[in-house]
């Protein structure tokens, strides 16, 4: 942002070529700098979102397949992907 607006101000061509610039942030879908800025969350949230989200998903696959029947079973699957490390 600091930078687009130090492009933007030099003189009007440069203006025009400000529009075009974005943070990285806002390609890769979350934070890479050391910093925080507030507009997308830091890169360790979103890949761990990722993660639990494609652990779930293998879970209610399996359900589809009829691996698991015991509905308790299943939430339990889902509550330890969704809270590692902490017991119900």
């Amino acid at each position: 942002m600091l930078m687009r607006n130090c492009v933007a101000g030099y003189d009007d061509q440069c203006a025009e070529f400000a529009k075009f610039l974005k943070p990285k942030c806002a390609t890769l879908g979350y934070c890479p700098e050391h910093g925080k800025c507030d507009i997308f969350p830091k890169k360790k949230l979103v890949l761990g979102d990722h993660k639990s989200m494609n652990a779930i998903r293998e879970i209610m696959d399996d359900v589809k397949l009829g691996i698991y029947e015991d509905p308790e079973y299943i939430i339990d699957e889902v509550f330890a992907v969704c809270f590692p490390g902490e017991k119900d």
